[in-house]
């Protein structure tokens, strides 16, 4: 259910997130010599970042760059190498406001938004985020539960979240209270 993305706000959201698409097969680059390494730092204790930092590694030799992917404790140390591979959570559905969220995890400066804000201005901010904080989107994935088949009155918010004010587990067969 993820969809690769080239912007910050999932297409969804933003309804404009198409409009950051890239190609979808890079031109192959001159190859520098001497070919420098980059390090891709990943969590150390993130299995999914290691393989997608591993994939991005492969498709940036294609493109005639060597790139090591790295784990790292980043909430530790930080990272050393040239680029971060990190994961971002969309916890607003207000668009402006996941936009500030997401600028702030970033820790760069967050757009300036008026209210009430048109979609212009709110693609604006993203394309001065995307052009000056050296971010390189790739993905948005929905978050996923897995629940018991007597679990009644569950919907998983397009946000995110867990309401559960109105959830309720039905008796399970020949259990009595």
């Amino acid at each position: 259910a993820g969809e690769a993305s080239a912007g910050l706000l999932p297409q969804w959201m933003s309804g404009y997130s198409f409009l950051f698409s890239s190609p979808s097969q890079p031109a192959p680059l001159r190859p520098l010599r001497p070919l420098p390494t980059f390090i891709l730092n990943y969590d150390f204790a993130d299995a999914l970042a290691k393989s997608v930092a591993e994939r991005i590694a492969l498709d940036v030799r294609r493109a005639g760059i060597s790139m090591q992917p790295v784990g790292e404790n980043i909430a530790v140390h930080g990272g050393n190498g040239d680029a971060t591979l990190v994961r971002l959570r969309i916890d607003c559905i207000d668009p402006a406001i996941a936009l500030a969220e997401l600028a702030g995890q970033l820790g760069v400066d967050q757009p300036k938004i008026g209210a009430p804000y048109t979609p212009e201005q709110l693609f604006q901010a993203e394309s001065t985020l995307l052009q000056y904080a050296s971010i390189v989107p790739l993905a948005h994935l929905p978050e996923t539960y897995g629940l018991s088949l007597r679990v009644r009155n569950w919907a998983a918010p397009i946000a995110g979240g867990w309401p559960l004010a109105d959830v309720w587990l039905e008796m399970q067969a020949g259990v009595h209270p």
